[in-house]
């Protein structure tokens, strides 16, 4: 009768320190760490532009993937609208378009006598600025600043600084340009300013922004003109002005 073979089972014992690795916590501080680093040495000095642009490019044709369910369903929604309602809007545009050629016509006369009165007086002519017409892609990631991006960037000629305005006046400015995006600042974004004046007595001030999508108009007089439904437009020739 052979022998049974009894062998004593050692217990295991956890892996060491170097072979398992680091615990996930110390990995998270760690990483957390660097990247606050990170973060700070790049607001000071700015050194990772580059990069980011090159990124943000890189990253482009992922956003366009990204966007696309958005965009088909907001293409399907203004393809089924309602068919009474485009005839409506069609005939609005039609009616608007017959007056605007009467303003228009009425322009050119005045235009042609600026131009006149401008040459007798020595004076120059003014300057158009070629505008460039661009998209909305989606809104900022930032929770604390008002800003869009827009679908054109560099490639288009876009440049930091220029003035973002719509059909009813100026809505922002470039404060970032990427190779096929652009971050454009709301003008009611706490870090922008702009300068502003009445249409009504051409007053003249400074307008701030302000949380909830407001503009604050500071250090004016107690007796100051401005009244209930006045509008207010930015100055001709000028260029919004950012503190970021």
């Amino acid at each position: 009768m052979l022998k049974g073979v009894h062998q004593k089972l050692e217990p295991q014992q956890t892996p060491s320190f170097f072979v398992r690795g680091a615990s996930p916590f110390s990995r998270m501080v760690f990483f957390c760490a660097l990247s606050i680093i990170l973060m700070a040495m790049d607001a000071r000095l700015n050194y990772l532009s580059q990069l980011r642009q090159a990124f943000i490019g890189g990253l482009h044709p992922v956003e366009r993937i990204a966007n696309l369910p958005s965009e088909f369903i907001r293409d399907s929604a203004k393809y089924f609208s309602a068919h009474n309602q485009l005839v409506q809007e069609n005939y609005m545009l039609k009616q608007q378009a017959f007056q605007h050629k009467v303003k228009l016509q009425r322009l050119n006369t005045l235009k042609a006598e600026n131009e006149h009165l401008r040459s007798l007086l020595g004076g120059d002519i003014p300057i158009h600025p070629r505008a460039i017409l661009g998209d909305i892609s989606h809104t900022g990631r930032d929770p604390f600043r008002n800003v869009v991006i827009v679908n054109r960037g560099s490639q288009h000629n876009i440049l930091a600084g220029q003035a973002v305005v719509d059909s009813k006046g100026v809505i922002g400015q470039v404060t970032r340009v990427y190779p096929f995006s652009s971050e454009v600042t709301m003008i009611t974004d706490k870090n922008l300013s702009i300068p502003v004046q009445v249409e009504r007595n051409q007053l003249r001030a400074i307008a701030f922004g302000q949380s909830g999508n407001t503009l604050d108009i500071p250090y004016l007089p107690t007796n100051v003109d401005i009244k209930i439904g006045d509008i207010v437009e930015a100055y001709e020739e000028v260029e919004v002005k950012a503190t970021l």
